[in-house]
């Protein structure tokens, strides 16, 4: 066997695995893409019992925008890097509608991750949560 043979099938594997390996990578990516919007197309119901205690885990700082686009947030959230922020107007939402439920007694606010906030949007939470 020649160089030239033996280098041309070198070539020949190493175009061959690099487009496996390309393809492969491909369907990986679908597969977790469809896995993600599956996932958040069938959500599950939460019985509330009575007298419940909501708990409310404030994971980040309240932010009145947030600082990423939602396919980043996505990205973050695959890649475990995701930036942990919660939305004003979302915090407000949740705690104005446990409010008017009749079925939640106590909300509870797990703080053990809380980022922080400023005056005014800490004074917005506490006006809802009167």
């Amino acid at each position: 066997m020649s160089i030239k043979t033996v280098f041309s099938r070198l070539g020949t594997f190493l175009d061959s695995t690099f487009v496996f390996l390309r393809r492969a990578a491909l369907v990986v990516i679908l597969i977790i893409i469809i896995g993600a919007i599956v996932g958040g197309l069938t959500g599950s119901k939460v019985d509330i019992p009575e007298d419940a205690i909501l708990v409310l885990d404030i994971d980040g700082p309240i932010v009145e925008e947030l600082s990423q686009t939602e396919f980043e947030r996505t990205l973050g959230q695959l890649t475990n890097s995701a930036v942990p922020e919660v939305l004003l107007s979302d915090l407000i939402a949740i705690i104005e509608s446990a409010k008017n439920d009749e079925r939640i007694k106590y909300l509870l606010l797990d703080l053990e991750h809380f980022g922080g906030g400023n005056p005014s949007k800490l004074q917005a939470v506490a006006r809802a949560l009167k």
